[in-house]
This record gives structure tokens, sequence and C-alpha cells, in this order.
């Protein structure tokens, strides 16, 4: 069954009738070289050379049907995140090929991993696509998830976002902004803030996901060694230049814009939100 055409939460049903007729039934997701699995742990140490044909890692998250179908659903929105960051810093530079110097300085950094090299590689060819994206359904179904639980991931949904104002209206008199103030050093710093950003919104969302990272498509030496709030608190001021920055130059930054909001929220002693709170009263 391909189960990126349905949402995770319809595992438990599918179980139910495969459990009536005496099939173990288990969801599993691929993300390079790593295949997360849930049901039975013994149905998984019996078939353990079939499964590793398909991944050099295997995880085995629990036994409750779904499990592993949600976990890619967050990895997921964690890649679109992750390319979206890298599709805000391609606005920055003017939608210019000079992107990939700073690809290449990022190559040396603790973000580097196979989103980068895949991002790299996908950029010679992105000026001969149309300004159109698709839906990621599992990306999305990320995003309905934290909304149904009440967890907080701004920038995960940003990403979706960005992708429904891709196919949204466009103003009569539209015209292609410029960015003169291109700093290599803000770009690279505003990256390395966004994937610590990034990370903390999906183990927010699934803290198991923290043993689905090594050899799947989201490894960085970052996600290893790295405490996330350290790296934040070293890499915020470059955002902010950048968000200044694209700001001053009408550039959209979708996904910076939001995970600074988001910091912002967090060093803030009280926030305005006790004024919706009196809206409720």
């Amino acid at each position: 069954m391909n189960l990126n055409l349905q949402k995770f939460d319809k595992n438990a049903v599918y179980y139910e009738n495969c459990k009536d007729k005496g099939i173990h039934y288990m969801t599993g997701g691929i993300s390079d070289k790593l295949l997360m699995l849930d049901g039975s742990r013994d149905i998984i140490d019996a078939q353990e050379i079939f499964f590793r044909t398909f991944a050099k890692r295997l995880v085995h998250l629990d036994g409750e049907p779904g499990t592993a179908h949600l976990m890619k659903s967050v990895h997921e929105a964690m890649e679109c995140s992750l390319y979206q960051v890298y599709a805000d810093v391609y606005g920055y530079v003017n939608q210019d090929s000079v992107i990939i110097d700073i690809l290449n300085e990022l190559q040396k950094t603790d973000v580097n991993g196979p989103i980068l090299k895949n991002a790299k590689g996908r950029m010679y060819s992105a000026s001969e696509n149309e300004d159109v994206v698709n839906e990621n359904n599992r990306s999305t179904w990320c995003s309905v998830r934290a909304l149904e639980t009440g967890v907080c991931v701004p920038i995960l949904q940003s990403g979706a976002n960005a992708r429904s104002m891709s196919r949204d209206m466009k103003l009569s008199n539209t015209s292609q902004v410029f960015n003169k103030f291109i700093d290599n050093l803000v770009a690279i710093q505003t990256v390395r803030f966004m994937y610590a950003m990034i990370y903390i919104e999906a183990t927010r969302a699934c803290p198991a996901i923290k043993n689905c990272l090594e050899m799947s498509n989201i490894e960085c030496d970052m996600y290893k060694t790295e405490n996330m709030y350290d790296v934040i608190e070293q890499t915020a001021l470059y955002a902010k230049t950048f968000c200044i920055q694209c700001a001053t130059s009408d550039i959209p930054c979708v996904s910076v814009y939001t995970a600074l909001c988001e910091y912002h929220f967090w060093k803030q002693t009280k926030t305005p939100m006790n004024f919706i709170a009196a809206l409720r009263i």
C-alpha cells in the first residue's frame, strides 16, 4: 500500500482490518540510508535481511501502527523547511548563481549533509523552472498533527504556506526587486540559525525523531554535536540582519521571518498575547 497518499491516522483502521485476517500490519519510511519501522519487533528481527535490502540502518520505533508513517511526515516537513531556507537565501542573492559560493562555504560548516548537497545540485537548474510549487501532503500532515495536538511549529508550517503562496494571486503591477546588501557571512550564519530552529520544532512535534537522523536525508554534524540553543544565540543577530536586508529590498524570506518571530517570542519576558487572552474573557 502506498502511504504517500494516506494520512497517518488511517493506520489504526488498517491495523484492525489486517488483524482480523491474521496479517501483521506495519508501516515504514525511508530517508536516504535510513529505514524507520513500527510494528512487531519479532517480525522485524525475523525479516531483517529483507529490510536491509532497502537501507543500511534500521530503526524500530514502537509497536503502534502508523508511528513510522508519522515519523516520515515529520522528516518530510523538516526537509521541506530546510529547502525553504535555501530558497530564502536564493532570493536574498537576487536568484543569482552567486549562491553557489555560499553553498560551497556552507559545506565547510556543521550543516553539511544530503540536504545541502541536493540543494546545491538543484540550484543550477532552478531558473529553468516555473515559480509555482505543488503541495507535499506528508509535510502538510505534520502541520495538521501539530495543530491538532497544540504543538507550536510555525517554521515547519511556513514551508507549506510558501508553497501555497506560490500558487496564489499576483498584483497587477509586479516588478523584480534587487538586494544590494548581500553578505555571504550573514547568509551562512542565517542558515545555521535556521537548521537549529527547525530541529527544535521537529523534535517538539515528535521527540523520537532525535533517534532517526543518522544516515537520513537531514543528517548533519550540527544535529550530532551541537547544543541547538547555543547555536541560535550565536547566530540570531545574523538572522535579524538577513531579515532587515530582505525587508529593505522587498524580498520575501518566509521561513527566516517566521523563525525570527518565534525566537523573539522566546526572548520576551511578556508578549502582547495578554491582549488576545483579554479578548476571550
